[in-house]
């Protein structure tokens, strides 16, 4: 034997046995468990924790959706058709799909194209996107993988095979599939070999960890059934059980007494034999049970406030860093990998909305963080006495302050439907902007109708005449004589992201008289509260209770005539001042 050993770079000590092979840690290895796509999907349909994983981060990656930069005319046909293609459901579905099984892929269907061939842009006018279908990793096949590593493509499959019932077996070029990988492989000879350019599933790292944490909840719940155990120590048992009728007169025995100490809580005896209760202790069970939560959470990455929905504990502790890193972690995901995957797919969509893809045209991932009521009103107070000081301090041209102040209330959500000519006269654009020295003024808040056609047609059906213009369509929120503190009345935080109110279908709602005008009466418990908070900040009305109306004509309303059901959808507030 040789008098030198080669020892390798780690910690070893010989005498405690440390990384020596009496070692048992050296025993230990790692090793990947290969579920099937029915596996991974038993465990999700079974496994809360698993479901959890799979559908947090895709559900908040797309539940506040995209912000549109763009002209607002622009905006709206690019939001009608991802209504109509129902994309932020598709996506979500995408990605619920390929963090489950590994991958998934969005198909868009381009009106008489070949699907075979290389998307060309060109060739997308306006309407031309079909649809957008959803295909998990096992009906989308790989084709053939670029191996070529000086192409940019490399690792990637050059086609995608899609297996129909119907139509048997279609290619796709890949151009034409937004692809979405679960948790990437970076080891290249196994992605391109048997994943076929695909991913692992997420529950692939946290498996161990989820199925410890379901095993202890499993086993903790047994352990209830043994939380108290009756002991009866019978002498010469042995010798009874022995003898099948002794055995049997036993048994007959035990159960009357069980039954007696259920009805009265008495337990009948015989003097030599000993009753006793074992009971079991419960103490430092929910501590494991936490930290196997805990595991799993980071396993997940998902704060554990998020995946369990509850308020985290210790004194001083909100939660709040953690979610605030994790709504990062998202939008890194949506920049990073979302909208890459999505880059062919939002080219058609555009040019399929406007006709073609306008350089200016862009998109920015809504926050998920939302601030609070005070938070939003300390900035809107502090944002606003900015701008007054620059316009007091004339310190720049009223031309630049005029658009930069337009920026500031767009972007911090003051005023996000404000847009200024940029044709007007800057002295009269500065003029246009909202007072900023508190001034009490008198104050009409109202919301326009956006759905008019749905209503005009309601009305033209219920033979209702002499309607009044469509865009002259209103509802009236806040009628204030006495004059307020428009800065004071704050901010509606019922509004969607583009400053509009839904209000659903059905509902109370009748045809009615206001004065001489003849109404559609409807109930918004969003509207009835604007209404009153600003009535409890200063605002007047000439009505006791506030009922939210449409006036839709002068004239008589035909007998009979049944109130529209359908929804109602109102434009941002407009503030102006009442003029006689």
């Amino acid at each position: 034997m040789s008098a030198f050993q080669l020892i390798t770079d780690s910690f070893r000590n010989l005498v405690a046995n440390l990384g020596t092979g009496r070692d048992k840690q050296s025993g230990g290895e790692y090793a990947l468990s290969h579920l099937t796509d029915s596996q991974w999907s038993t465990i999700y349909r079974t496994s809360w924790m698993a479901k959890k994983i799979v559908d947090i981060p895709a559900k908040d990656a797309t539940r506040k959706w995209r912000e549109w930069e763009a002209e607002s005319s622009q905006i709206q046909k690019i939001e009608a058709e991802e209504d109509r293609l129902q994309l932020p459901q598709k996506v979500m579905l995408a990605l619920q799909q390929s963090r489950l099984f590994g991958g998934a892929g969005i198909y868009f269907s381009i009106r008489g194209d070949d699907a075979l061939l290389p998307l060309d842009p060109s060739r997308i006018t306006r309407g031309s996107l079909e649809f957008v279908t959803v295909f998990p990793r096992g009906t989308l096949i790989a084709g053939d993988i670029e191996l070529d590593p000086m192409s940019e493509d490399y690792g990637k499959p050059r086609s995608y095979t899609i297996s129909g019932s119907t139509s048997g077996q279609v290619e796709i070029h890949r151009s034409r599939i937004a692809i979405f990988i679960g948790a990437p492989i970076l080891d290249p000879q196994e992605l391109v070999g048997v994943n076929q350019g695909w991913g692992d599933s997420v529950l692939q790292a946290a498996y161990e960890a989820v199925r410890n944490s379901d095993s202890i909840a499993a086993n903790t719940g047994s352990l209830v059934y043994e939380a108290k155990v009756d002991v009866l120590q019978i002498p010469d048992l042995s010798s009874i059980m022995a003898d099948p009728r002794q055995r049997k007169l036993l048994e007959d025995r035990v159960i009357l007494s069980a039954t007696l100490k259920g009805n009265n809580g008495m337990m009948i005896i015989d003097k030599e034999e000993e009753y006793s209760q074992k009971t079991f202790n419960f103490a430092g069970l929910p501590d494991i049970g936490g930290q196997a939560l805990q595991a799993v959470s980071g396993a997940a990455d998902i704060p554990l406030t998020r995946f369990l929905g509850q308020s985290p504990g210790g004194m001083n502790s909100t939660g709040e860093s953690d979610l605030k890193n994790y709504y990062d972690a998202i939008n890194a995901s949506q920049s990073l990998i979302i909208t890459p995957a999505m880059r062919n797919l939002d080219d058609a969509l555009i040019r399929s909305a406007l006709g073609d893809n306008p350089d200016d045209v862009d998109y920015q991932w809504a926050s998920l963080w939302q601030m609070t009521d005070e938070q939003k009103s300390k900035i809107s107070k502090e944002t606003a006495e900015t701008i007054n000081l620059l316009v007091q301090s004339q310190l720049f041209p009223a031309d630049a302050l005029s658009k930069a102040a337009a920026t500031l209330l767009v972007e911090h959500s003051i005023l996000p439907s404000f847009e200024i000519d940029e044709t007007a006269d800057p002295d009269e654009t500065m003029d246009s902007l909202p007072l900023m020295d508190g001034a009490p003024r008198t104050l009409y808040v109202y919301r326009r109708v956006v759905n008019t056609a749905e209503i005009m047609a309601w009305a033209k059906r219920q033979g209702i005449t002499d309607l009044i213009a469509a865009n002259e369509l209103h509802v009236t929120v806040t009628y204030s004589k006495t004059p307020v503190d428009w800065l004071e009345m704050g901010e509606d935080w019922s509004s969607d992201k583009d400053g509009r109110l839904r209000v659903k279908p059905g509902g109370p709602r009748e045809l009615g008289t206001l004065g001489e005008a003849k109404v559609l009466t409807f109930v918004s418990n969003d509207l009835t509260w604007r209404h009153n908070s600003m009535i409890e900040r200063g605002a007047s009305s000439d009505y006791e209770s506030y009922s939210a109306h449409i006036t839709l004509t002068y004239g008589e309303l035909p007998e009979g005539a049944e109130p529209y059901q359908g929804p109602i959808i109102l434009g941002p507030e407009t503030f102006e001042e009442i003029t006689e």
